[in-house]
């Protein structure tokens, strides 16, 4: 007994007409809007300059805020470290904590008030120097404030906050302590080899039956003189260290922006100008 294939046919034309009546709705939404706008379109240009004016009038109106950044460097605190410490600070922003954060920073609640936002973001470790041997990484730490006078006793505040952090003392003392052992030792072999040319000084007189010197061979003075200047040089490297103790270096102080950060009258200029626009559409629109 045969079996009789049957082939359903799709049916496309619900799908075109569908598509057909999208477009002609796009396009008739579009056509009444040209038109909308057409005939009301000194109504529509007054609304959007109004919208403009009364906008950027706003920012004459609001505290202006101004950007302001320095540039810190470190070869023992972690990125976590910062960012952990820096977000501490913010939340007490964000809490209106005046009273804590200005014991945190030691300033007054004055100048507190005047912080907005406080944010840090790492730079490249090649952006302002590069350390192969103690990989030196470099942070912006970029506060908001609303007067640009106290900048640097705000960058100052935060600089000892971060300091005096007890993780922070703790390595900056552990490395105080090598760098006095160092030089301790250093001290120690320069006194030492000192002794040692001294004695090999008086050893080096010609004798009255010989043409040369008796340099105690094997001990050779030269190697004692090179010695010393390099136990010197290290000498110098640990007391410069020690000198740049701090486990933070600010390598940029704030520079403030001569600009305010906000309000930008450009962006309030756009929203006043757009909202204008749609104020008085939807209002023509509805009479329509």
């Amino acid at each position: 007994m045969g079996n009789n294939a049957q082939t359903d046919e799709i049916n496309f034309e619900p799908f075109f007409n569908f598509i057909i009546l999208f477009f002609k709705t796009v396009f008739g939404f579009f056509n009444n809007f040209y038109y909308t706008v057409k005939k009301n379109f000194i109504k529509m240009m007054i609304g959007s300059f109004v919208g403009i004016v009364l906008f950027v009038s706003l920012t004459f109106i609001m505290k202006p805020r101004y950007g302001v950044e320095m540039v810190v460097s470190s070869s023992f605190l972690s990125t976590r470290f910062f960012e952990a410490e820096i977000e501490i600070l913010q939340d007490l922003i964000d809490e209106d904590n005046v009273q804590l954060l200005s014991e945190r920073l030691q300033i007054s609640e004055e100048i507190i008030l005047q912080i907005h936002s406080i944010n840090v973001e790492q730079y490249s470790t090649r952006l302002l120097y590069n350390d192969s041997i103690n990989r030196t990484k470099n942070f912006a730490i970029q506060i908001d404030i609303y007067n640009t006078e106290n900048a640097k006793i705000i960058q100052n505040s935060i600089l000892n906050y971060l300091e005096s952090i007890p993780y922070g003392i703790k390595i900056k003392e552990q490395r105080k302590q090598n760098y006095i052992t160092l030089i301790t030792k250093s001290e120690k072999e320069l006194i030492t080899l000192d002794s040692l040319i001294s004695i090999l000084g008086k050893t080096m007189i010609p004798t009255a039956n010989s043409n040369g010197f008796i340099y105690g061979e094997p001990i050779n003075p030269i190697s004692f003189l090179e010695r010393g200047q390099i136990v010197m040089g290290q000498l110098l490297a640990y007391e410069n260290a020690l000198e740049l103790i701090d486990n933070i270096q600010l390598v940029r102080e704030v520079t403030p922006f001569e600009k305010a950060k906000f309000p930008k009258k450009s962006y309030f200029a756009i929203i006043g100008l757009l909202l204008g626009f749609i104020i008085v559409s939807s209002r023509t629109w509805e009479k329509k």
